[in-house]
């Protein structure tokens, strides 16, 4: 009986799945896992584990979540592991422009000097606010306030 018991319970925890990010390796919370009709449904918790067992072992899960790759896996591929990867969808900004016309204007119309900056100069930085960001590259004066907030 005891046995029979101990076999039951393994057979419910081999249903839960953990969602883990391929970068950090920490949890992920809140991933979608649905299946391709999105009949069933199901969202990983804290600690990135989420219960499989509403699923049929040939159904394809879908795992999606906002800041991640969306991946597909059948339920039994998943289960073999027990741990689903999550790719991080990382996009770059390029550059922005910080202009202090209310109107579009080309580069030419412009009688005011313009400073390009970009990211990894930025990153090098580490700007606490976007006013810290403008100041330190040299060619923008920045009004800081007594709390901290700055107007260019």
């Amino acid at each position: 009986m005891l046995l029979l018991v101990l076999l039951l319970f393994k057979v419910v925890e081999a249903q839960d799945i953990k969602v883990l990010s391929t970068v950090t390796e920490e949890p992920i919370f809140g991933v979608a896992i649905f299946n391709a009709t999105k009949t069933k449904s199901a969202i990983t918790n804290f600690k990135g584990v989420a219960s499989l067992n509403k699923f049929t072992l040939s159904d394809t899960l879908y795992f999606q979540h906002l800041s991640h790759i969306t991946k597909s896996v059948t339920k039994s591929q998943a289960l073999k592991t027990g741990i689903v990867y999550l790719e991080a969808n990382t996009q770059g900004l390029n550059e922005i422009v910080v202009s202090a016309s209310k109107f579009e204007q080309h580069k030419r119309d412009i009688p005011q000097k313009i400073v390009n900056t970009n990211a990894e100069i930025i990153e090098f930085m580490n700007p606490q606010t976007s006013a810290d960001a403008l100041q330190n590259t040299g060619a923008v004066f920045v009004q800081k306030s007594q709390l901290g907030g700055g107007s260019p």
